[in-house]
């Protein structure tokens, strides 16, 4: 079976084709046609083909398999693809034990068969990891770059003409030419004086494999070229080619013999070559080059970090004879960082990187003084910095928009935090955080989250070191792009900064950023360069919702609910600087912690009311204040933390249920995530949002005493107002003014902010705001202490904590007969003219069924001074009161108080009928809550006994029908 797949890279307009043999099998190329022949339909230019060969299965025939699997992909792809260029890429079975020279057998074997076909390929077996496939990615990129607008069959057709056009060098010759060819060039060199330009030229041929191809030379032909031509004589520039060609003999017989014995002589010849070669010579780099692959054939044998020094070494000067922008520059700038990766993964501790650095210093003696600027230079590092110098170098080489550059980025970044690990010095931490919000900035959206992740685990680092954090930096970069496309773009940013908090802490870098420092980052960021980029292929409002949507995804944010404590971080506290670069006290640990789980959830921005307020400004807390309520409406995620729980049996015990604000912040926000002391998960379900979770739930209805209906799903406004007054009842602030302030949005109400008026004050202007839009009474039914903002509203939130009175709603038609209807309609047309209650001048104008009160008589006095009152009044049934106050005693004429039923609008049915007034019957005729009013001068009232529920209920239907109805302006 082979699995052949398409995809893209970037920006490039031509498909990277991936080839994949896995296995061996009969149908092999069958199954390539079919690909190929639905995938491609017509002439096609590839960019690329990266085949994957898997040598595990080629044990016991890999010419064969190789071959196979080759031919098969040329016959099926040459009529409908024509790739500029392809790279075999051995793969390794994970799990498959190979020896050694299993592995050496069969990548020979591959890289023969790869170079008979005009393809490169890749240096060492691919066995999964994700550094070695962007290795082998580059190398690809590195091919294209260097093929330039040559095609696979271009190249290969060059080959051949080339094998065809050279008897002796290609496939086409026969043996017969192959031997008077060789015959040839051995006469020359054996006849022809040491000096003499032939005979350099014929020993070259002769003992360099790379002239003669296809030559299948054997052990012998390469043991009798290393003994008869090796150079006696050198000083001439000709003569000198030959020590490094006779490396690259050694080489060849050393994989052929599958032995390690010649390493002496290579390394003579290649210390030969470096001292009388120029540097600039193509053979000292090839030599180098191919002592470096022989030895890192030897290390997969023998596992010998020693020869990773050598190697290292090798190379690196490699490199260095090599112009920094050549494509095989950064071929072998990846093999050097591969194999540093090689050490560093075998090393865990510093003082074995001193015991790995020395053998570094053995591959000097191949270079003479002076070469290079001073040998000591090129190995004075440790490891690990070069590591985090050759992944800086290869970021820097990728394009800037390919995905190798943020993965090169996240890579160097993991190499500072070990370093820091290992060394603890901050300044790497520093590089790390830099990195990585550079590779935030850089990465799609879909590969973000482990990125982030990587992020927040090295702040969390920062944080317990109390160092400092690096801020990203960057500018946008300049895209062609409509003036009117920006435009768009600023207004819908600008829309949007209308509803969320013009103060946010800025995740990945702990840095508070007002709306102008907000837009900047959005500007800098890769989601704005992105909505340039692409705006050519939008229009209209498909452009406009996409915008959106993404400014809308780049301003989400999270909110802190937690209990203020002291020592919490103001404004001034943390204004031009890093929370994460703070002295770790409870409340900047609160904020860090706060913050670092925001961005672990991949949240970019955070609010908590902490810090994010400037409380000194009045203009701006009344803003805060009058929006705060929208604020936890709009963000993304409510962070509740309980820092008094440690565990979840004293969730319902903790202060954050019996503090003001936390109210609107529960019902406000859509989603909510509760969390420990220790700031770990309330619970261990994994819910995304614990107002979903039913088990959290419960708990939650049983701690705030809300109905889960609310709880899921709240509406601010008006609506069943009394209930809401219920909710905040038990709770309190620290201003006592808070208390009516933090309710302003819950019941939707705008209202200036006054510090420094009384609680009860502010809490009779929301009451006063609340019956005056909608009308509801239900606010007035309370027993307790009068506030002296109005004598019928209470002086704080306590007397909501009792239930009121509700009606039951039973009916007995029975009770209809004798009822005078006609006086039932008449009073339900009374009742619906009557207008709706209104605050004018302090004075509550509030429209009723008045029930005169006929007689008061004491009848006790308990301790206290508390006095039980009889109370007679007109179509009520007598009554009883206890209360403080000192009631006049006497009969009707001399009294001056009324009991008072406070009318509401809703609860008349529409439209009048019948039933409808028999409804209104029924209500009437239930149990109340009365009001005792007492008359004042011009025609005034003011409640009095406010500190009992004064319980009524009407004698009968016919006195509901007879009832008075007023409108006492009540101060």
């Amino acid at each position: 079976m082979v699995n052949v797949a398409r995809c893209r890279l970037g920006e490039m307009q031509n498909d990277i084709v991936v080839v994949d043999t896995p296995s061996k099998g009969p149908d092999a190329e069958e199954t390539m046609k079919q690909w190929m022949g639905s995938n491609y339909t017509g002439p096609y230019e590839a960019a690329g083909i990266l085949y994957m060969h898997n040598i595990t299965s080629d044990q016991y025939d890999a010419s064969s398999e190789v071959s196979r699997h080759l031919e098969a992909f040329g016959c099926t792809r040459h009529h409908t693809l024509a790739p500029r260029t392809v790279h075999v890429v051995p793969t390794v079975s994970s799990g498959a034990n190979l020896s050694a020279e299993v592995i050496s057998t069969s990548m020979t074997k591959l890289r023969r068969r790869a170079e008979d076909v005009g393809a490169s390929m890749f240096r060492m077996p691919f066995d999964g990891r994700p550094e070695l496939a962007w290795d082998v990615v580059q190398e690809l990129l590195n091919n294209l770059k260097e093929s330039g607008h040559w095609s696979w069959n271009e190249k290969k057709a060059g080959l051949q003409k080339q094998q065809q056009a050279a008897p002796g060098k290609g496939n086409t010759a026969t043996p017969e030419a192959k031997k008077r060819a060789g015959e040839k060039h051995v006469a020359v060199s054996e006849n022809t004086p040491l000096g003499h330009p032939d005979y350099y030229s014929s020993f070259t041929t002769l003992v360099d494999p790379s002239e003669t191809p296809n030559k299948e030379w054997n052990s012998a032909d390469l043991g009798s070229m290393i003994t008869s031509q090796r150079p006696t004589s050198p000083g001439q520039q000709e003569h000198l080619v030959c020590p490094a060609n006779l490396a690259n003999v050694r080489n060849e017989l050393s994989r052929m013999e599958g032995t390690v014995e010649n390493l002496a002589e290579i390394t003579y010849n290649t210390r030969t070559a470096l001292r009388f070669l120029s540097p600039s010579h193509r053979e000292l780099r090839s030599s180098l080059i191919h002592s470096a692959n022989y030895l890192y054939q030897r290390f997969w044998r023998e596992g010998d970090v020693e020869d990773l020094a050598t190697i290292y070494a090798l190379q690196r000067v490699a490199q260095k004879l090599i112009p920094s922008r050549r494509s095989k520059w950064a071929t072998l700038l990846g093999s050097v960082k591969n194999v540093l990766h090689q050490k560093f993964g075998k090393e865990d501790t510093v003082t074995n990187w001193t015991e790995i650095i020395t053998p570094l210093h053995v591959p000097l003696q191949f270079l003479s003084p002076g070469f290079g600027g001073g040998s000591q230079s090129l190995f004075s590092l440790t490891d690990l910095q070069e590591i985090v110098t050759l992944r800086r170098a290869s970021a820097l080489e990728s394009a800037p928009e390919s995905t190798s550059q943020w993965t090169s980025l996240i890579a160097l970044a993991e190499y500072h935090r070990k370093e820091y690990q290992k060394l603890s010095v901050v300044a790497e931490l520093d590089k790390a955080i830099a990195l990585a919000n550079d590779a935030l900035a850089r990465c799609p959206p879909e590969d973000s989250t482990p990125t982030r992740e990587f992020l927040t685990t090295c702040i969390e680092l920062k944080v317990q070191q109390n160092g400092t954090i690096a801020h990203p930096s960057g500018s946008v970069a300049s895209i062609p792009c409509s003036s009117d496309v920006k435009q768009i773009i600023r207004n819908i940013v600008d829309e949007t900064m209308k509803t969320i908090p013009p103060r946010l802490l800025h995740t990945q870098s702990g840095a508070l950023c007002n709306r102008d420092a907000q837009i900047s980052r959005f500007k800098c960021s890769a989601e704005y360069k992105e909505l340039l980029l692409s705006a050519g292929t939008h229009i209209g409002q498909d452009l406009e919702g996409r915008i959106r949507r993404t400014v809308s995804s780049f301003f989400q944010y999270a909110t802190l609910s937690h209990i203020w404590r002291n020592g919490e971080l103001l404004l001034c506290h943390i204004k031009g600087a890093s929370i994460y670069d703070l002295d770790r006290t409870d409340g900047v640990a609160k904020l860090q912690n706060f913050c670092i789980l925001a961005l672990k959830r991949g949240f970019l921005w955070a609010w908590s009311d902490t810090c994010c307020i400037d409380k000194d400004s009045s203009a701006e807390l009344q803003e805060a204040i009058g929006s705060m309520f929208l604020w936890y409406r709009r963000s993304a995620l409510t962070i509740v933390h309980l820092s008094d729980v440690a565990n979840t049996v004293s969730f319902a015990d903790s202060v954050w249920f019996r503090r003001g604000w936390t109210l609107q912040e529960l019902l406000a926000s859509p989603t909510v995530l509760f969390y420990l002391q220790d700031w770990s998960p309330y619970t261990d379900r994994g819910a995304s949002n614990h107002k979903t979770d039913s088990v959290v739930l419960e708990d939650l209805r049983k701690a705030s005493g809300i109905e889960e209906a609310y709880l899921k799903n709240f509406k601010p406004g008006m609506d069943n107002a009394r209930s809401r007054l219920r909710w905040a009842s038990s709770r309190s602030t620290t201003r006592p003014e808070d208390i009516a302030y933090s309710l302003f949005g819950v019941f939707d109400l705008h209202l200036p902010v006054l510090y420094g008026e009384s609680a009860d004050k502010a809490l009779g202007r929301l009451l006063a705001e609340i019956i005056s839009q909608s009308g509801d009474v239900s606010v007035l039914d309370w027993a307790g202490k009068a506030s002296s903002f109005h004598s019928c509203f209470p002086a704080s939130l306590s007397p909501y904590q009792t239930a009121p009175c509700t009606p039951s709603a039973s009916s007995e038609p029975s009770r209809r007969d004798g009822v005078d209807i006609q006086g039932a309609r008449k009073l339900y047309g009374s009742l619906a003219k009557l207008p709706r209650p209104r605050f004018i001048g302090r004075r509550l104008v509030l429209p009723s069924i008045v029930h005169p009160v006929t007689a008061v008589k004491l009848i006790n006095t308990l301790e206290s001074s508390r006095y039980v009152y009889e109370i007679h009044a007109s179509g009520l049934i007598p009554l009883q009161l206890t209360s403080s106050d000192n009631l006049q005693e006497g009969l009707r004429a001399d009294l001056p108080f009324v009991l008072i039923r406070p009318w509401h609008p809703k609860w008349l049915d529409s439209p009048v009928h019948e039933d409808a007034a028999w409804r209104l019957l029924e209500r009437l005729e239930q149990p109340f809550h009365a009001l005792l009013l007492k008359e004042l001068l011009h025609n005034e009232y003011e409640r009095i006994a406010c500190d009992c529920l004064i319980t009524a209920q009407v004698q009968d239907l016919a006195s509901i029908v007879s009832s008075e109805l007023q409108t006492p302006e009540i101060v």
